[in-house]
């Protein structure tokens, strides 16, 4: 695709700007390359690097736990925010700030899942103010970025994004399965920019005994992408909880990006939770693990962090609240209404 010319000279003032923060932190980077290596860390100045949205960062596949080795972490490969808290203060914009670097959250949580975006709103955030009420809270860190400018002023994207209450008696629930699209009539574009390429927001609820189950998928449509292990494949991202009806209240919860490849992904947004029981052809999705509670959370809670997990989906509002929110559905009146002249 070609690229207008003023899109290269962004790129070329953005590419300026790199090269120019580089050379003025050269000394910064040397005094961190030393502090590194009192840790046991060999770095050199080629494995640093700088973006408008993270700042001045030493990058290098699994870096950050290196820095970590005395960190324990479970089998999902998370470390209990409540232990970061011991050598880490958490910031503003959800970064966790230690003596010499600071760790970043995962980049599935910027935007488009991409670690040169700054973060969706607001999970990020809201997991860091909240998890004192979470003392099992765990949540994946940037393993391969930590940012080295502890002073650095940062750029932080406001945005308008909110928790929908849920106010449904969990208990009375039914067990089966929802599928949510957008509505059918609106143009790609409509759906792209008000839905953040969503397609099909898939949800679970199933019981055992004194436990009932909640998952949901969120399928984006086919345009986005990412690369991982070396393959192009779609992100979904996952949540799971279990209520205990005996608590009344939401015991465990957990979310994860799954990395379909492309016709997983075409096969299994086409069908539903039960696509392994019903068809031959079974799909089995790599995925990460992004955050995770084992403690009781109320409904309330749990509704936070589904909308701010889904970030941007008005499909997860519609499903909390029972209607889209208010900027939406003025949107889509205003498409039909403009489609109607």
């Amino acid at each position: 695709m070609a690229i207008d010319a003023m899109t290269q000279k962004y790129l070329a003032s953005i590419e300026e700007e790199r090269l120019r923060e580089l050379e003025k932190n050269a000394q910064r980077i040397d005094e961190f390359c030393e502090v590194a290596a009192r840790k046991g860390v060999t770095l050199v100045p080629s494995e640093f690097d700088y973006s408008i949205h993270i700042g001045l960062f030493a990058k290098r596949a699994g870096i950050a736990n290196e820095f970590l080795r005395d960190y324990r972490k479970d089998k999902d490969g998370l470390i209990r925010f409540q232990d970061l808290l011991r050598d880490f203060s958490r910031s503003d914009v959800g970064e966790l700030k230690g003596d010499h670097f600071i760790l970043l959250a995962h980049p599935h949580f910027r935007r488009f899942f991409h670690e040169m975006n700054g973060y969706a709103p607001h999970f990020v955030l809201e997991f860091w103010k909240n998890c004192k009420k979470f003392p099992s809270a765990s949540i994946a860190l940037d393993e391969d970025r930590i940012r080295i400018d502890l002073d650095h002023p940062r750029l932080v994207e406001l945005d308008t994004w909110y928790g929908a209450p849920f106010v449904e008696d969990v208990a009375r629930i039914p067990v089966g399965l929802t599928k949510i699209r957008p509505p059918l009539d609106l143009d790609t574009s409509m759906t792209r920019f008000f839905f953040a390429n969503a397609y099909s927001l898939d949800i679970l609820w199933s019981q055992k005994g004194s436990i009932k189950t909640f998952q949901a998928m969120e399928f984006k449509d086919e345009s986005v992408t990412l690369e991982y292990e070396g393959e192009l494949v779609h992100p979904v991202r996952y949540l799971h909880a279990e209520y205990d009806l005996d608590a009344a209240a939401f015991r465990h919860f957990d979310g994860a990006i799954q990395y379909l490849p492309p016709d997983d992904y075409t096969c299994r947004r086409e069908t539903d939770f039960n696509h392994n029981e019903k068809n031959l052809s079974q799909i089995k999705a790599r995925s990460k693990k992004l955050f995770k509670i084992n403690d009781l959370l109320s409904v309330e809670d749990f509704s936070d962090i589904c909308a701010h997990f889904l970030s941007g989906n008005p499909l997860v509002i519609e499903y909390l609240k029972g209607s889209y929110p208010h900027h939406i559905t003025a949107a889509i009146a205003r498409y039909r209404n403009n489609s109607r002249a």
